[in-house]
């Protein structure tokens, strides 16, 4: 990896950090970008919980950068004279790639620990059914 892109990814680890300190504290945002920095990591097995908190993280990002998106559109109907920037506007611009970023790296994130989830959580035989087993013919591993 070049060192451009480790530092960009650094960045925006950093910029998630601090977006999900100020939701959560400290240790949980930590918690969470050390999950995200372990999708990378092939002989990661991700658990339940950690799957979860990213995906709860990804709405979170989510919901709000369409909030952003929908002010930043109600800013720009708005008429200014050309020789008068709209600072709110920019502003939102901002913080929308800011919030972006974040849900960028938090959705790679995810979906990279849930496809790793769903290939480990292999279904036991006696839990598996097909089209000629009926329900209540399945048995329980013991």
């Amino acid at each position: 990896m070049s060192n451009n892109i480790k530092k960009d990814q650094e960045m925006n680890e950093q910029a998630l950090y601090e977006q999900l300190e100020i939701r959560y504290g400290a240790a949980l945002a930590q918690e969470i970008v050390d999950q995200i920095k372990k999708t990378d990591d092939q002989d990661n097995k991700p658990e339940f919980m950690a799957v979860k908190a990213l995906s709860e993280v990804l709405e979170l990002f989510r919901g709000e950068a369409q909030e952003i998106v929908k002010k930043l559109r109600n800013e720009r109907s708005k008429v200014f004279p050309t020789n008068i920037t709209n600072l709110e506007e920019k502003r939102l611009q901002s913080e929308l790639a800011n919030i972006f970023n974040c849900y960028w790296l938090a959705q790679h994130g995810f979906y990279s620990a849930y496809h790793k989830a769903l290939k480990i959580c292999e279904v036991p035989e006696t839990y598996r059914y097909d089209k000629y087993t009926k329900p209540t013919e399945m048995k329980i591993a013991g």
